[in-house]
């Protein structure tokens, strides 16, 4: 009851709220008396005692104070001091004009999400270029843990930059799309999985005779390493079989480190890409293909030159047995990105790699996945220039600027690419579209 008193006076209580403190408390909670070690009448009204004054409202409205052995007030005069404190204890339980929540800065997330939104991006990866949130009590959006300060405001910058670069067009055309249909057995992450023994060539769902299942070691146990005579052959074959073999390609074991099985393509630019694939799974058991239980695959992106970093996932696809199976993803690729496959329902060999161990595919016996083919197309745009670009400067048209001009122009990265992954710029794109260039 302490806050009683100077609700009385600053909130200007009736003064039946008055009477009623008087008449049915003071004698019990009063500076003299204080029972319950409660005194009324120097109570300080504070938010924070809050609690207490809920608990005195409460102990009114059910008839617990005051105590039965004592009069009991009359009802009428009970229900107004129960209403005028009630009303009293709401307003005081109101928010802050402020609000509950006080003023915070973004999360890494919000701020990169509130990026994307903001300039109709498909996609952005910004998070890694901010200071990483703190947390309090395992949370990372209370004000206390999001603390702002020099660093954040240039990591915001450069942020924002790079949103900026990848909303804004500059070229009045579009990208040049690239589109091709390519067989695992060119792609040059598949040629030694294939010579070692992890990989198998097949054609019209059986064995293709151009390449040898491989075994060694038929006698031994465990481990005994890829090399062997018939190693450097092995390669040789798959060397001549790259530039025209259109066979399937059964794999045994499951991605490894730098043996994953890379799709041979690396987007010269960001944008929309379809994706489709021709697979299907079977059952190997010592170089018979049998029919067995649905497999599973998924396509991954990764940063160019950090493929073994996990990477982010387009899509997971279900592999029928012994039948084809064509599956078609549309994914935003940023410009460098590698695809890779991943075989994710076959299990790791012991010792890591099938071509490693005693008897290698030739005695074999476990799940596989096949691929037929991988088709590539984009970038893909609905128009041009994109919704990004449109967002910051409306139907504005995209024309070279002024020579000795004082505006700044957007920047345009020097078109990467690397020799061994599709397109190749130096076949896909002209001779004046290889060189950095505003149009």
């Amino acid at each position: 009851m302490k806050y009683v008193f100077l609700l009385l006076a600053i909130f200007t209580f009736s003064l039946s709220a008055e009477n009623f403190l008087e008449n049915h408390c003071y004698d019990c909670h009063d500076g003299e008396t204080k029972k319950g070690n409660l005194d009324l009448t120097s109570v300080k009204l504070e938010k924070q005692n809050l609690d207490l004054l809920i608990k005195i409202h409460d102990a009114v409205a059910t008839g617990y104070m005051p105590p039965k052995k004592k009069a009991r007030p009359p009802e009428l005069e009970r229900s107004k001091f129960i209403e005028t404190l009630d009303t009293k204890l709401m307003a005081m339980s109101a928010p802050d004009a402020g609000g509950r929540i006080r003023l915070r800065r973004m999360t890494q997330l919000e701020f990169q999400n509130s990026l994307q939104d903001l300039l109709a991006l498909p996609r952005l990866d910004i998070m890694s270029m901010l200071p990483a949130d703190s947390r309090v009590s395992g949370y990372n959006k209370i004000d206390k843990a999001l603390d702002f300060s020099p660093t954040h405001i240039s990591a915001y910058k450069d942020a924002v930059e790079k949103a900026l670069d990848a909303a804004i067009a500059t070229r009045s055309t579009p990208p040049p799309v690239f589109k091709q249909r390519i067989y695992p057995a060119s792609l040059f992450k598949f040629e030694r999985n294939l010579a070692e023994g992890q990989f198998v060539l097949l054609k019209d769902k059986q064995l293709d005779p151009a390449l040898p299942v491989r075994g060694g070691f038929e006698d031994q146990k465990g481990y005994v390493g890829f090399e062997g005579p018939d190693y450097e052959e092995r390669r040789k074959i798959i060397s001549q079989l790259q530039s025209s073999s259109k066979s399937s390609v059964g794999i045994l074991n499951s991605n490894h480190n730098s043996l994953r099985p890379e799709m041979g393509v690396a987007p010269i630019y960001a944008g929309m890409y379809r994706m489709k694939l021709s697979l299907w799974g079977f059952h190997w058991n010592q170089t018979k293909l049998e029919a067995g239980p649905e497999q599973a695959a998924a396509l991954y992106a990764h940063e160019f030159d950090k493929r073994q970093d996990g990477g982010r996932l387009l899509q997971i696809f279900t592999v029928p047995s012994m039948k084809s199976n064509e599956v078609e993803i549309t994914e935003w690729l940023d410009s460098q990105e590698v695809v890779i496959f991943d075989p994710v329902s076959v299990p790791e060999a012991p010792f890591g790699r099938v071509g490693q161990i005693a008897g290698r595919a030739l005695k074999h016996v476990g799940p596989g996945v096949a691929i037929d083919w991988f088709e590539f197309e984009g970038p893909l745009y609905s128009s041009w220039p994109p919704e990004s670009h449109k967002r910051l400067f409306g139907d504005l048209p995209i024309e070279m600027m002024p020579k000795n001009s004082d505006m700044i122009p957007p920047s345009r990265g020097e078109i990467l690419s690397d020799g061994k992954y599709l397109p190749n710029k130096k076949d896909f794109l002209s001779a004046s579209d290889r060189k950095p260039r505003l149009e």
